[in-house]
């Protein structure tokens, strides 16, 4: 009889000990569950930036009204843009792009890539580049309910080009028109 109750209670000191252990286990594994699905999202917004710059010289579709402005994968352009050229040189323009995406990666592309094609950021204007005799301002903006709409869902970005009169001035000499 003392052989079994010894058994029956380490059987019950064993059963207690891995009970102990369990919630302990499940805690770690969700909360290492947790970590690696917050890197996973923090890689994914990252890699989707640099994959959107990276593809805006291949192949990427171009503005109607500014022609050398590319248009972000997932953006696309609407009908409230203009364009005009200027009879003293330059122009005037506006494109609005719009689309679902994060405004972060919005600017995060467009800052990239407006580098690459020679505007250089203004250092004393937010969201203002400079090329030659030509000044772009860039904005991003909730998305404007069109006529007949209540509300309107993801962002607009609009892109303004002028001619800057801070720029450059022209070289003696040169023909003007």
């Amino acid at each position: 009889m003392r052989k079994r109750t010894t058994v029956k209670l380490q059987r019950v000191r064993v059963e207690r000990r891995e009970r102990r252990g369990r919630p302990v286990r499940t805690a770690a594994l969700g909360m290492v569950a947790v970590g690696v699905g917050l890197l996973a999202i923090a890689l994914w917004s990252a890699e989707r930036a640099q994959a959107a710059t990276a593809t805006a010289g291949r192949g990427a579709e171009f503005s109607t009204y500014i022609d050398d402005l590319p248009i972000m994968p997932g953006l696309s352009e609407n009908d409230e843009g203009y364009a005009f050229d200027l009879f003293q040189g330059g122009r005037l323009a506006e494109a609005r792009l719009a689309g679902d995406a994060e405004a972060a990666v919005v600017r995060g592309f467009y800052a990239a890539t407006l580098a690459q094609l020679g505007w250089k950021a203004s250092d004393t204007e937010p969201y203002v580049y400079r090329r030659g005799r030509e000044r772009l301002i860039f904005l991003v903006e909730p998305r404007r309910p069109r006529q007949g709409q209540r509300t309107a869902r993801g962002l607009e970005a609009v892109f303004v080009i002028t001619p800057d009169t801070q720029g450059p001035a022209p070289q003696v000499g040169s023909a003007q028109p």
